[in-house]
C-alpha cells in the first residue's frame, strides 16, 4: 500500500531552527476521510471547505493577495511573485543594467527579465505577511496567523528574470490539527490527463468581483502533455511548469496567484481511498479581462512540485524524501507525455 511507503519515508516535521509542530501522519495528509462530491475564480463555484482544508488565503497588511496550499504542519507553500515589491528595481535590471549577455547568464539562453519590479526580503514578508489556514471566508473573525520564516530559495525566482523557480515556502504559527494536502513524485501519481482542481478568492470578471469572500473551487480539466502545454502557451513554459487549459468564461484570475493545482488520487487502485495531493502552484496564465474581451484562451500555468521536492525537504526537516526531478529536457518530456 502506498500509505504504508509514505509512512516509512517521511520523518519527524522540524524546522531547522528547532521548532518541532508534529509529526507527518498519512491518515491527515491529503484529507482521506472526506467523502467525494460532485467552478468564481472566474464561473467558479462556491467551495466545500471540507473538500480543500488545505487551502491557504495570504493577507498583505490585512489586504488579501495570493492564495497558498498547507503541505505540512506550519508551512504553506505559494509563489514567488506573491512578494514581488513595486518600490524596487527589478534584480537583474538592478544587476545588469541593458548588458544582455549578464541578462541570459541569469535568466538563460534567449530569455528576458519578465520581472516588473524587485522583491520583498524575508524580513519585510515576516513583518506584513499574514494567513488564514482552512479554507475559511476572507472576513472570517478567526485569527490570521503570522510567519515565522520564510525558505530563502524564493529570491531564484527573482534572480532568473520572473522565469523559473516560482515558488515560496512560508513557515508560520503552529496550525495545530489543521488538515494539509500531500506531495507525491509525477511517477507515483501517472497523472497526465487526470482531472485536477484549482482553488482561490481571486477576481471574477463576470461578477466584477474583486475577491470572493468564499473560497472558490474551478474545475480546470486535464493536466496537459508538455508538448500541449508549449503549444498553449506559446512557446512561454518554464522547463517547471505544468499546464491545464484555460476557457474564456471559467479561469484562475488575479488574486488566485500561488494557489494548489490539486487532484484527489485514488492511492488504492480504483478501490476508492482517495487523497488530496498538490501538484504544482498557480504562476501564470490570461488576463481574465483579456478571455472575457474574446482573447483566444491559453493555457494556466502551475510550477510543478516534483522538481522542488529537495528544497522542500529542507524546509521541512525532512530526511530520505523525494529526490528533485531533473531538469533536463530528455526527463521532462519523458514524465509529461
Amino acid at each position: 500500500m502506498m500509505f504504508a511507503r509514505l509512512l516509512a519515508i517521511l520523518a519527524l516535521i522540524v524546522w531547522p531552527f528547532g521548532a518541532t509542530y508534529g509529526t507527518y501522519d498519512p491518515k491527515i495528509c491529503g484529507n482521506k476521510d472526506f467523502s467525494l462530491i460532485e467552478e468564481r475564480i472566474m464561473g467558479g463555484e462556491d467551495a466545500n471547505p471540507a473538500e480543500f482544508p488545505n487551502a491557504v488565503a495570504i493577507f498583505s497588511n490585512n489586504d488579501y493577495i495570493c492564495s497558498g496550499s498547507l503541505i505540512a504542519p506550519g508551512f504553506v507553500l505559494t509563489a514567488a511573485h506573491c512578494f514581488m515589491d513595486a518600490t524596487k528595481e527589478s534584480f537583474l535590471k538592478k544587476t545588469c543594467g541593458d548588458d544582455d549577455q549578464c541578462v541570459e547568464n541569469h535568466a538563460g539562453p534567449g530569455n528576458i527579465d519578465k520581472c516588473p519590479m524587485g522583491f520583498s526580503t524575508i524580513e519585510t514578508i515576516k513583518k506584513t505577511i499574514t494567513v488564514l489556514i482552512g479554507a475559511q471566508p476572507l472576513d472570517s473573525k478567526n485569527k490570521k496567523l503570522s510567519i515565522v520564516d520564510v525558505d530563502p530559495n524564493y529570491v531564484h525566482f527573482f534572480y532568473r528574470g520572473c522565469w523559473q523557480h516560482d515558488i515560496a515556502i512560508l513557515k508560520t504559527e503552529d496550525t495545530g490539527s489543521a488538515i494539509y494536502s500531500c506531495i507525491l513524485p509525477w511517477s507515483t501519481l501517472n497523472l497526465i490527463h487526470a482531472e485536477t482542481d484549482a482553488v482561490g478568492w481571486g477576481t471574477d470578471e463576470i461578477k466584477r468581483l474583486r475577491t470572493h469572500n468564499k473560497l472558490q473551487r474551478l474545475e480546470v480539466g486535464f493536466v496537459q502533455s508538455r508538448n500541449e502545454c508549449i503549444s498553449l502557451t506559446n512557446g512561454e513554459l518554464p522547463v517547471d511548469g505544468i499546464c491545464v487549459p484555460e476557457l474564456q468564461d471559467k479561469n484562475t484570475c488575479k488574486g488566485d496567484s500561488g494557489g494548489p493545482l490539486l487532484n484527489y488520487y485514488d492511492m488504492s487502485e480504483n478501490e476508492g481511498e482517495f487523497i488530496l495531493v498538490t501538484l504544482g502552484t498557480l504562476s501564470f496564465g490570461s488576463s481574465c479581462s483579456a478571455l472575457r474581451g474574446n482573447q483566444a484562451p491559453g493555457g494556466a500555468v502551475y510550477t510543478r512540485l516534483d522538481f522542488y521536492h529537495n528544497m522542500i525537504n529542507t524546509a521541512l526537516g525532512l530526511d530520505g524524501h523525494y529526490d528533485d526531478l531533473s531538469f533536463t529536457d530528455d526527463e521532462v518530456n519523458m514524465t509529461l507525455e
